[in-house]
C-alpha cells in the first residue's frame, strides 16, 4: 500500500496510435455540468468522465451514479518504435488534494500538540488518544480509498489496451 496519494506507470502496446485514441474514445463521456443535480440517473453508460487531447487524456472514474471520484487520471499517448506507450499519472483532484492536505496538517499540529502533554505527564488520556488518532484515521481512509480506485483503473486500462489481435 503506497502512503502518498500519487502514481505512475507506463502502459506498452503493439495498438496504433489512433486505436488507442478510439477504444479510449468509447470508453469516456464528455465532462458534465450539475451532474450531481441528476440523482435519479439509473445507468452509467461510460465508466470515465473526461476530455480528450490531441496526444492525451484528463478522465475522472464515475465511481457510481451519485458521486464522483477524487482521482484525476492523466495521460500522455506516443508512438516509440513500433509500439504506442501510454503514460498515465493518478492523483487526487485539487478540491480532494486541499482536502488530504487539511487532514495531514490536522495530523501534524495534533501530534506536536499532544505527543509533549503526553510525555509531560506520562499518561495518556482517552479524549488526546482520540485526537490524535482520528485524523490518523482519516489520512488512511483517503489513502485506501485513493490505492483502491488506482487499483481498478490500472486494471481497466490494461485490459483496455490489451492487444487481442495480434500476436
Amino acid at each position: 500500500m503506497k502512503f502518498i496519494p500519487y502514481s505512475r506507470y507506463t502502459i506498452t502496446t503493439y495498438l496504433t496510435e489512433n486505436e488507442v485514441k478510439q477504444r479510449l474514445v468509447g470508453q469516456i463521456r464528455p465532462l458534465r455540468p450539475g451532474r450531481y443535480a441528476r440523482r435519479n440517473e439509473i445507468v452509467i453508460e461510460k465508466p470515465y468522465e473526461g476530455d480528450m487531447t490531441e496526444n492525451g487524456f484528463k478522465v475522472i472514474r464515475i465511481a457510481n451514479v451519485n458521486s464522483k471520484n477524487p482521482t484525476l487520471i492523466t495521460g500522455i499517448i506516443r508512438e516509440k518504435s513500433g509500439k504506442t506507450e501510454i503514460k498515465i499519472c493518478m492523483r487526487f483532484e485539487t478540491f480532494g488534494l486541499v482536502v488530504f492536505s487539511f487532514i495531514s496538517v490536522g495530523f501534524v499540529y495534533a501530534s506536536f500538540k499532544i505527543l509533549p502533554r503526553i510525555i509531560a505527564t506520562h499518561s495518556i488520556e482517552p479524549r488526546l488518544l482520540l485526537l490524535l488518532l482520528f485524523p490518523f484515521a482519516l489520512y488512511l481512509m483517503f489513502v485506501f480509498v485513493f490505492n483502491n480506485e488506482c487499483s481498478k483503473s490500472e486494471r481497466f486500462f490494461s485490459d483496455l489496451f490489451e492487444d487481442k489481435y495480434r500476436d
